[in-house]
């Protein structure tokens, strides 16, 4: 016998991640979200379900497509998918509504990948019926990326590399595959060493750093 779905509080985390692209005519607000994709996993990152959907536009509604986004586009075969689709922007907003819903049961999703406050500024704009859907918190894979290059480069050398057409599921396709990576190579090896060894206390850790700097008591002149 199936066991029913939980019901949680609207004020509380939904137990899955939503790992969310969006591909745009540009980065300005005013321009248009061409492209839908989501995943949704468990706080594990086995995947769940997924989402995708084409926008339709007129002709006339594109012309404020930038350079870059119409030779990208146009490259990959975005604009061509935009001009076949029948479903606009009033349309996708229900169905991505919909689909969210399937998996928060009345709570709250924390939207994952990479960059995502723009997806969200995007959303925020356009999509303003979908935001009460998802919660501040935001799990961005950037952070570990770059957090990765400064401190650990062979982890960074070694990561999947992303895809780079420029299409919604495939890249956040690679931004779930890399957060993997980073899943398995940090966090599951930092609790493996948990039991093993222990982990090592504040007090161990903060004289690694040093003192911290004193304030300064007048104005640097530049």
């Amino acid at each position: 016998m199936t066991s029913p779905a939980p019901v949680l509080r609207g004020g509380e985390l939904a137990p899955h991640l939503l790992w969310l692209d969006l591909e745009f005519g540009g980065l300005q607000i005013h321009q248009p979200i061409l492209e839908i994709a989501a995943i949704v996993t468990t706080r594990g990152l086995k995947e769940l379900a997924r989402f995708h959907q084409v926008i339709h536009y007129e002709p006339g509604d594109l012309k404020n497509l930038d350079a870059w986004s119409k030779q990208q586009h146009r490259q990959s075969g975005l604009l061509a998918a935009v001009a076949r689709e029948t479903c606009g922007l009033a349309q996708a907003v229900t169905r991505f509504g919909a689909f969210l819903d399937q998996y928060r049961f009345g709570a709250k999703l924390m939207v994952a990948g990479s960059s995502v406050a723009q997806d969200l500024h995007f959303i925020r704009h356009h999509m303003p019926q979908l935001v009460s859907r998802f919660t501040y918190k935001t799990l961005d894979v950037t952070t570990f990326l770059n957090a990765a290059q400064f401190w650990a480069p062979y982890l960074h050398a070694s990561a999947p590399r992303k895809a780079t057409d420029h299409r919604a599921m495939g890249d956040i396709e690679s931004s779930l595959n890399l957060m993997r990576f980073y899943f398995i190579n940090i966090f599951a090896a930092a609790q493996k060493a948990h039991r093993q060894h222990g982990l090592y206390t504040w007090s161990q850790v903060q004289p690694h750093f040093g003192p911290p700097a004193q304030p300064l008591h007048r104005p640097i002149n530049l």
